[in-house]
């Protein structure tokens, strides 16, 4: 085998290697969002990931909102405590803040 045999098999073994890894990312890819999409249809089945809290000022309280089966709700939370009080509306979770926690701590609500 000459030197130019040679060279040419590297090439043309490099270029399979090549084209072999480009077909294996782009089927990767396919199934990549493939996955994506049945996770966006499962979406509209999946309640109550996790609970990212507001406190409220300096207080030891904190409300969240939260998905579930019935709509969306918010808990105000006394985290000295542990009390939760469920509210389906903005407005009725602002009529269960207790007054001493929103004098002065309204800028942070």
């Amino acid at each position: 085998m000459g030197i130019k045999s040679m060279i040419r098999f590297c090439y043309v073994t490099l270029a399979v290697i090549l084209i072999s890894t480009n077909a294996s990312a782009m089927i990767s890819g396919e199934e990549d969002y493939q996955r994506a999409d049945t996770l966006h249809r499962l979406a509209d089945k999946v309640y109550s990931l996790g609970v990212v809290p507001e406190w409220i000022g300096d207080s030891h309280y904190f409300w969240y909102k939260n998905r579930e089966r019935e709509g969306e709700f918010f808990y105000l939370v006394n985290a000295e405590t542990g009390e939760k009080q469920r509210a389906a509306e903005r407005k009725e979770l602002d009529s269960l803040i207790p007054e001493e926690c929103v004098a002065g701590n309204m800028e942070s609500y």
